[in-house]
């Protein structure tokens, strides 16, 4: 999910609706591109997913594949 030039609101709506398609799909790992920037919007969607149920981990992604500017999550 690509949401870099995202307002915070429509990137909430953008990032459920990702995470219902993936748990219907039972996918078990994803990525979100938020870019490094101020980091608003990597701080938005972690504080999200921290209150999500069917989220069981996240972590940014390795320095290869976008450090900081990605998160990863891990699916119940």
């Amino acid at each position: 999910l690509d949401l870099r030039g995202h307002r915070a609101e429509e990137a909430l709506d953008e990032l459920q609706h990702f995470l219902d398609d993936a748990q219907l799909l039972s996918e078990k790992e994803l990525r979100i591109l938020h870019g490094k920037g101020w980091g608003i919007l990597k701080t938005i969607v972690r504080q999200r997913l921290q209150i999500m149920p069917e989220v069981q981990s996240f972590h940014s992604a390795s320095l290869e594949s976008g450090g900081d500017g990605v998160t990863v999550v891990k699916m119940k």
